[in-house]
């Protein structure tokens, strides 16, 4: 029964340790909460209305340098923190900056 009990503690610790970082593990607790704002602030579901393969601009928050985040506009490329417009975009990264920071190994 001991040995049982003490497999059973194993996997639970390797379980705990299932990120390679403290950050990386404080950043995907955070990622649904700012993902459900996300498509909040846009008016519906990311899917609803973001083609990857359209030629329709879209506004990424995007780390930038040591601290910084910029708002860059692209076509194709596939971003977490994806926006319709860029004052959209601006507003989000203002309102939720602390947030942001917390993803920031995930972006």
């Amino acid at each position: 029964m001991n040995q049982i009990f003490n497999i059973f503690l194993n996997i639970k610790k390797e379980a705990a340790n299932l990120f390679p970082s403290k950050e990386e593990k404080e950043a995907a607790k955070i990622l649904p909460f700012l993902l459900q704002k996300r498509d909040e602030v846009n008016g519906e579901p990311l899917k609803n209305w973001c083609d990857y393969d359209s030629s329709s601009l879209k506004y990424a928050i995007v780390a930038a340098g040591e601290k910084g985040y910029i708002i860059e506009d692209y076509y194709h490329f596939n971003y977490l923190l994806i926006f319709k417009t860029e004052k959209i975009a601006q507003k989000f990264l203002e309102t939720y900056k602390k947030e942001i920071n917390i993803l920031r190994p995930l972006l």
